[in-house]
This record gives C-alpha cells, sequence and structure tokens, in this order.
C-alpha cells in the first residue's frame, strides 16, 4: 500500500466519524433504540446517496465551482433533513446542535466556493470532534492528533492546501463550540 492509498482510506473514514458521534449521543439518550435505528438508516442513506450524486470528482479543480456548488447544496439538504427529522423525534438538544453546526457550516462553505475553497473534510471532523470533546468521548490532545491525521490525508490527496484545511477547521470549531456552549 503506498502513501495516497493510506490516506484515501483515512479521508473516507467522515462518514464514519459522523455515525459514531451520532451513535455516542443517541445512545446515552433516552430516545427508544428504535427510533435510533431509522434515524441513523435515514440519515445515513440520505448523506450517502447524495455524497455520490453530488461529489463525482475525487477533488476539485479549477473550473468546477459550478460542480462543488451542487455538492454543498446537497450536503446542506441533508443536513437540513436530518435537523427537522431530530426536531419531530424530539431528539436530545446536542443531536440537534451538531446537526445545525454542521448545517451553517457547510452553509458558509458554501458561500465561500465562488470565491476560494475550503475544506469540507475539516468543516466535518472538528465539528465531530468538538462534539464528541464537548460530551467528554475524546480529549483535546486526541482531538487534534485526528484532526491532524485528518489533514495530513486531505493534504497528500493534494485536495486542499494547508490554508483551506485550516480555514474548513477553524469555521467549524468557532460555529460547533459556540452553538454547544450556548455563548
Amino acid at each position: 500500500m503506498d502513501i495516497k492509498e493510506l490516506a484515501k482510506i483515512i479521508s473516507d473514514q467522515n462518514a464514519v466519524l459522523f455515525a459514531f458521534t451520532y451513535g455516542v449521543i443517541f445512545i446515552h439518550s433516552k430516545l427508544s433504540t428504535f427510533i435510533y435505528f431509522i434515524m441513523w438508516l435515514l440519515f445515513g442513506l440520505f448523506y450517502e446517496f447524495a455524497r455520490k450524486i453530488a461529489f463525482k470528482s475525487k477533488s476539485p479543480v479549477i473550473g468546477e465551482v459550478f460542480n462543488r456548488e451542487v455538492g454543498w447544496i446537497w450536503v446542506i439538504g441533508i443536513f437540513l433533513v436530518g435537523f427537522i427529522l431530530l426536531n419531530i423525534v424530539n431528539a436530545p438538544k446536542i443531536a440537534i446542535q451538531y446537526t445545525l453546526a454542521m448545517l451553517i457550516c457547510f452553509f458558509v462553505a458554501m458561500v465561500v466556493v465562488p470565491f476560494w475553497t475550503i475544506s469540507g473534510h475539516a468543516l466535518g471532523i472538528v465539528a465531530t470532534l468538538v462534539t464528541l470533546w464537548y460530551l467528554g468521548v475524546i480529549s483535546p490532545l486526541v482531538a487534534i492528533i485526528i484532526y491532524v491525521i485528518f489533514g495530513w490525508s486531505r493534504l497528500t490527496l493534494g485536495a486542499h492546501t494547508p490554508a483551506q484545511y485550516l480555514a474548513g477547521g477553524l469555521v467549524s470549531f468557532i460555529v460547533t463550540y459556540l452553538l454547544l456552549t450556548g455563548i
């Protein structure tokens, strides 16, 4: 296995972290297992379906702004559907806050795309890591290590510059932290 294959494997694990985070939230909540399973299944199916349709290319290239905007619209739509479903089933507040953080982060990215590329992976990873840290599942040091590993994978694949990855992480940290702490 070469370095790029390893980087691809790491980079593709963002959906696993999303599922893990929702699992942690719902397992410790008062929702029934059935409702949790249905929510996870619906959200997972919407996410994977939209991801495969929206992001047909491996990474953006100059001149593919429209393709990226369509991708952002799909991802925003998925998190909007998740946000609505979570509110309908009266999900735990932190699940709603986490989903809202993702929705806001990806909306910001979509607005920025016509002018500059921001890392969607960094947006998703940092929102996930901040939420897991807030829940006491991981320490800040573990969160930083995971963020760096994902950053290495995105840079190795040539998907982003360090500035694009750091910008995604910073936007996501600010939005998620403010939503979770209520500041």
